[in-house]
């Protein structure tokens, strides 16, 4: 996190992401959501959503992030966004992990974090195995903390958001 830029304005990516948020105070908004989780947080970001974010530097966690490029040279991710829902730019929805499941998760990104800094040569061959452990554990929780009404109102509070955005662009431009 000492690296990490505090106060980020609205920009759009063109990556996926998955990040843990440990502990710390402060902002995130991944696409149309704003409202974390207090306690350890999961959140996702897709190609082409809109991030920004104003965190305090208590902040703890990791971040990865993977191009479509990545994912289309993978012989496990030929199904990425039907088999892992949560990177949908329509279904991220960030929610709280167990303190109790945390190790699991920060020990998957710390594998592929020194996996990416090692000198090996199949490093991005383990990566990816790394990366579909990650994406599955996460599935698991995904399914686990998120009942389908839970779902299914998060989706309908930011179709609404949406909508109201496409529609003051709409105005303005007229």
């Amino acid at each position: 996190m000492p690296t990490v830029v505090h106060v980020m304005e609205p920009f759009r990516h063109e990556f996926y992401a998955i990040a843990i948020k440990a502990e710390g105070e402060g902002v995130v908004y991944t696409g149309h959501h704003k409202n974390f989780p207090n306690g350890t947080t999961l959140f996702f970001n897709s190609p082409f959503q809109i991030l920004s974010w104003d965190i305090v530097p208590d902040w703890e966690g990791y971040y990865i992030m993977f191009t479509q490029e990545f994912i289309t040279q993978s012989k496990y991710f030929n199904e990425l966004l039907e088999e892992f829902p949560f990177l949908r730019i329509d279904k991220s929805i960030p929610f709280e992990i167990n303190q109790a499941d945390l190790g699991i998760i920060v020990n998957l990104f710390e594998k592929i974090y020194e996996e990416y800094y090692s000198k090996r040569n199949d490093k991005f061959q383990l990566i990816e195995v790394y990366l579909l452990l990650l994406l599955n554990y996460t599935k698991r929780y995904f399914l686990e903390q998120l009942s389908p009404e839970t779902a299914a109102k998060e989706l309908q509070k930011a179709d609404l958001k949406l909508l109201t955005r496409f529609q003051t662009l709409i105005e303005m431009s007229f």
